[in-house]
């Protein structure tokens, strides 16, 4: 239920669990579009083994009051109907295995296993897989049963607890055993780290003591609550004490009977000396219900440090162990979460903070505090109550004191929310960061001799930074301390940096955003809570529990805004018990840094020399995307933060960065690359930024990065461009198209592309034929994955006059294209040499790379260029079974010297998912060539249409392959850490020669190791036609791997490739260019892999991310997930031809 003050009126976009379990999204048509885009790194995250999940309904005969939903819905077919939503195949977080589950009913079938009321024997704990009407399956015999769901008799609670505590009991060597990988196999082995939980769901408070056995628990620890007890790991309980006071119950007896006399109005068969639901739940919870398997489930501490719990005069600082919100249990037991339906979910007392329906509420209206400090008391409870709704408190109490959670459903909407809820909190516990992981972001960037790069590390709360580093002419990497020392004696990260500001220097940081204006439009805007619009606001202000979304007010939104600018007095314990950070920096995942110096294109038009004159001494900034909210811009100097931006397109998930199961439900936010570029807007230079999000969200944005400042000991810039100032945002801010809800705009994804030899030339900010003789400057992107749409669309975001968009449409050419597609990176062609883009190519998600006309002057006539078979695809990759690879990097051209035309090359393979990560789905890299021709009229191109040119055909059929040998070779010396591999030996067909003449249209490798996969656009070697392949195996994790449940969390390394190959021939180098031997010589004599057949593949551990140095007698390629590899320098490099060759 969404939640909100009364004082105002709030439209808020519903997060995607409220919608969920409103039954809004989880259609089939809704879920089978969009890709379910992984959120954190490759295996940082391990999946626990899937959890017992004991779920115990309520088929009273109150359940047939009709107070259930609209239409006099009963309760019970409000029950039915949640199930149906929440336990479908179609809820990601009960998919396929990622849950086991066992049912029963109160009166119906009651027990593990029960035959009753078409039960079966099949409610015993199994993996919760199938279709939903598939009855052969688990899931579909459990959603037949709650179809017919009965509603009769009274409320047995105790029955069903007893029964589901003595479940989880069974011997270890019972085949039954809820911890054995496959319950009901007694060869099957023990995961001891499997959580179990019991979802108790019930309209009213109980009252019978149907199927409930007093001895069951032992009558030392009968009324649990209020016995001193030792727990399995040696803490001693003991009730009433300071930190133990909201768990002890009353002490009075409890009255629990079995029966009701209708004749003498009284009920019988009573015992005086039972326990409470809440002595039963916290006794399945305390004690061991497997001693003789070991002790490993991981304790889920969520608030780390002494909280400070105040009421009236007195105050608790409550320890981590007893705090209610934390579980500290390592050994197997019982966590019981409740929701109380109609009835249930109200009760006189303890105060219930309505408001919120948050069971830790600390605000006036709830007794937590109370509670916790002895002001307030569990109330009496027994089965023959005047006020019957006393025993409703127990859902409470019993959801405290087991270290679940208690949600009230007032409706049939509330009751799939808090079903919905609960199950996504199981899923968020069950994920589980791995201690200490610390990984390389796969981002580097480099200035002379000054080399940096990003890290982030998940043993640290999603710590992140850029590091300095000195690096020489052979590659040779040392620390640096340009940016000073850290307190361990390092050089400093932008992190020390960061965490040393004054309050003074933090409150100075200048952090920007985008807000809506009061005539509707967007401009750059401090990020100041009085500077944010209201839609801004209310995002801040709202809060994601696992049961509700709540709206809160103003104070809450400027502590959390303040959270993000980098105040630390609310995390923990402290204040708002936001999450605890080891640092005001986030984590930097895979957002590549961009380092920008002075203006360091090769622009040959307008004054662009001057421009280098007047900014030859502006302060070099590194630009990176954060996983903390924002884009940031570092001094390469000293490591300070010189600018921040908070894109519109993020604050949908802002506040999750304030939750404290953040470090097991990480997000993305600005996970994109940034690209920065030199543009003319009128007779004026300017460097503009352009951000994208990543999987963090959709669209991009832009900034005016021309003027942060000047070197050290330099005199100011005299410029008239802004300063990094927030008084100057709405300067600095050109446009943020990352909230817009354009419904062709999804997440951009690819890497940016640069210019050959200039790492800080980006190719796609542009001129393009628009206008005028010198056209206009803008920036070219593929609209990325998952728009609303699922369409392959160019974008073209011009970057002078009035900043409009132009959008070039592909065409449909089957059913992949109608859904989910998506256009990534592009590669520009400029034709005529005339400085403007004449042609554009890119790749989908469908495989097909496209080719666009932008020769025109006129935009309006932009369109996907046109081969003789009608405006279709240049190709479409797939592999050997016809299905469709994709293409998410940018491709290659070169012109062919032999037949003319263009050579376009790329690989194939995608990793968004986490199953993408694991996946095996044969991936190819290919070099096809384009036959167009074309003429010249004026500066205007065009085809020549006197000249055919097919597509290539469909298949393989017209490009050879080319096969490497099957066992790669260890290498030695220097090169110990690597594998290489070299082309087979020619023989029949394979690796033939390429016959243009003939009729071939290219070549093609099947890439060679399973889950081999490009992610990145090729480039050429030494300009050469040599071109340098990077594959990739990327890293994965037990959550990617389901079929593996293991206790011990084991992610696998990303795995790197680099292939030399002719762009034309598909021949490799004709000279040694691999180190097989590691001796620092390049010779067929150390170096070769077979007689005759030389190195021209090679492999390591690690990222495909790489940086390059040019050596005087090797090139050095340094990997991002650390290692070196060196490679030979071509003989001489050849003269690339020009694109009139094309011709």
């Amino acid at each position: 239920m969404l939640k909100h003050k009364k004082s105002g009126n709030f439209l808020l976009k519903p997060s995607t669990l409220a919608l969920a379990a409103a039954g809004v999204l989880w259609g089939q048509a809704a879920w089978a579009a969009p890709l379910d885009l992984a959120q954190s790194p490759a295996g940082v995250l391990g999946r626990a083994p899937a959890p017992n999940v004991i779920l115990s309904l309520d088929d009273s005969g109150s359940m047939k009051a009709r107070d259930g939903g609209p239409g006099g819905m009963t309760r019970i077919q409000a029950l039915r109907e949640a199930i149906a939503v929440t336990f479908s195949s179609n809820n990601p977080d009960v998919a396929d295995g990622k849950i086991r589950l066992a049912w029963q009913g109160m009166t119906s079938c009651y027990g593990f296993p029960s035959n009753t009321y078409g039960c079966n024997n099949d409610n015993l704990m199994r993996s919760l897989e199938g279709a939903d009407n598939d009855t052969r399956t688990h899931r579909g015999r459990f959603l037949r049963w709650a179809r017919n769901l009965r509603d009769d008799f009274w409320t047995p609670i105790h029955g069903v607890m007893q029964s589901a505590g003595q479940y989880l009991s069974k011997a270890k060597t019972d085949k039954e055993n809820p911890w054995r990988t496959k319950p009901g196999d007694s060869s099957s082995d023990y995961l001891p780290c499997r959580r179990s939980y019991h979802i108790l769901m019930t309209d009213g408070g109980w009252n019978m003591s149907y199927n409930y056995n007093v001895d069951a628990i032992p009558a030392n620890r009968r009324r649990a609550v209020n016995v001193q007890a030792k727990f399995p790991d040696g803490t001693i309980y003991a009730p009433g004490g300071e930190q133990t006071r909201i768990y002890a119950g009353p002490n009075e007896g409890v009255e629990i009977c079995g029966g009701y006399d209708w004749y003498i109005s009284r009920y019988i068969n009573c015992v005086y000396n039972g326990s409470t639901i809440s002595d039963m739940a916290f006794y399945y919870w305390s004690v061991d219900l497997q001693p003789d398997i070991d002790n490993k489930v991981a304790p889920l501490m969520r608030i780390q440090t002494p909280e400070l719990i105040a009421h009236g005069s007195r105050s608790v600082n409550l320890q981590p162990y007893w705090n209610p919100k934390n579980d500290p249990s390592t050994w197997q037991n019982m966590i019981t979460y409740t929701i109380g339906f109609g009835d249930a979910a109200s009760f006189p007392r303890p105060r219930w903070d309505r408001g919120t329906d948050d069971m830790y509420s600390m605000n006036t209206t709830s007794d937590y505090a109370a509670l916790i400090n002895g002001q307030a008391a569990w109330p009496k409870v027994g089965s023959n109550l005047v006020d019957f709704q006393i025993n409703q408190s127990e859902l409470w109490h019993a959801a405290i004191v087991s270290r679940g959670r208690f949600i009230p459903a007032r409706d049939v909407n509330d009751l799939k929310k808090a079903f919905a809820s609960i199950l996504a909190q199981i899923s968020i516990e069950n994920k589980k960061p791995l201690t200490g992981f610390t990984a390389a972001s796969a981002s580097y960037s480099r200035n002379g001799t000054e080399f940096y790069h990003s890290v982030y590390d998940t043993g640290k709360n999603w710590l992140g930074y850029v590091g300095t580093q000195k690096i020489d002419v052979d590659g040779k990497v040392t620390g640096s301390t340009a940016w000073g020392l850290n307190s361990s004696g390092n050089g400093n990260t932008t992190a020390d940096i960061l965490d040393a500001y004054s309050p003074a220097r933090l409150n100075n940081r200048v952090i920007l955003t985008s807000a809506k204006q009061s005539g509707n439009q967007y401009a750059g805007a401090p990020f100041v809570w009085g500077s944010l619009d209201n839609y801004q606001k209310t995002l801040l202000r709202t809060t994601y529990l696992p049961a509700n979304t709540i709206v809160g007010d103003d104070a809450l939104g400027k502590a959390r805004l303040e959270f993000l600018r980098g105040d630390r007095s609310n995390e923990g314990a402290r204040g708002r018990r936001f999450r605890e950070r080891t640092s005001r920096q986030g984590d930097i995942v895979n957002s590549a840094l961009w380092y920008v110096g002075a203006p360091a294109a090769d622009h040959s038009v307008g004054n662009y020399s001057e421009f280098i004159t007047t900014y030859y001494n502006r302060l070099p900034i590194i630009y990176v995307g954060g996983n903390d909210g924002m884009l940031h811009g570092f001094s390469a100097e000293t490591g300070e933060e010189k600018i921040a931006y908070v894109p519109r397109g993020v604050y949908q998930n802002l506040s999750r960065l304030t939750n404290t199961d953040y470090n097991t439900d990480h997000r993305y936010f600005v996970d994109g690359s940034p690209v920065v570029g030199d543009y003319q807007n009128g007779g004026d230079w300017s460097t503009v930024l352009i951000g994208t999000l990543g999987a963090g969200g959709k669209g991009y944005f832009a900034l005016n990065v021309t003027n942060p400042g000047t070197k050290q000991s330099k005199p100011p810039v005299s410029s008239s461009e802004p300063e990094f100032k927030a008084s100057n945002a709405s300067q600095l801010v050109l446009f943020d198209h990352t909230g817009d809800g354009d419904a062709d705009m999804g997440h951009i994804m690819g890497e940016p592309l640069v210019a050959e030899g200039n790492p800080q030339h980006p190719m796609q900010i542009v001129r393009v034929n628009d206008s005028s003789a010198d056209g206009r400057w803008a920036y070219i992107t593929g609209n990325g994955v998952n728009s609303t749409n699922g369409k392959a669309v160019l974008y073209v975001q011009y970057l002078d006059g009035a900043r409009e968009q132009k959008k070039v449409q592909t065409t449909s050419t089957g059913t992949c294209e109608t859904g989910s597609n998506g256009l990534f990176t592009p590669r520009p062609l400029d034709v005529n040499d005339d400085g403007k883009v004449d042609y554009v190519y890119a790749g989908d998600m469908c495989g097909n790379m496209w080719k666009f006309d932008l020769s025109d002057s006129s935009a309006s006539a932009w369109q996907v260029a046109e081969f003789a078979e009608g405006r279709v695809p240049l190709y479409t990759a797939q592999d050997a079974t016809g299905v469709r690879q994709p293409i998410t990097s940018a491709p290659l051209l070169k012109p062919n010297t032999s037949k003319g035309g263009l050579m376009v090359a790329f690989g194939t393979g995608r990793n968004m998912t986490e199953p993408d990560r694991v996946s095996v789905t044969p991936q190819t890299f290919y070099s096809v060539l384009d036959m167009t021709r074309y003429t010249e009229t004026g500066n205007q191109v065009s085809r020549d249409t006197s000249v055919s040119n097919p597509v290539v055909p469909a298949g393989r059929t017209a490009l050879a392959s080319r096969v490497y040998t099957n066992t790669g070779q260890a290498g030695s010396g220097n090169s110990n850490a690597l594998t290489f591999w070299g082309q087979q030996a020619p023989s029949g067909s394979i690796n033939r020669k390429v016959d243009y003449a003939a009729g071939d249209r290219g070549w093609y490798f099947d890439l060679p190791v399973a889950s081999e996969r490009v992610l990145s656009s090729p480039e050429f070697y030494e300009g050469s036609n040599i071109i340098e392949v990077m594959s990739t195996i990327p890293a994965s994790g037990s959550e990617s791997e389901a079929n593996e449940e293991t206790c011990t969390a084991s992610p696998k390394a990303a795995k790197w490739f680099r292939t030399l190959i002719n762009i034309e021939t598909g021949d490799a180098p004709s000279v040694n260019l691999m180190d097989v031997n590691g001796d620092g010589f390049f010779n067929m004599a150390g170096d070769s892999i077979a007689q005759n057949i030389g190195a021209s593949r090679s492999g390591g551990e690690g990222s495909d991310r790489q940086q390059k140095i040019a050596g005087e007698l090797s090139n050095q390629r340094i990997m991002s997930g650390g290692g070196t590899e060196g490679l030979g320098k071509l003989p001489s490099v050849l003269l690339r031809p020009n694109w009139r060759q094309l011709n």
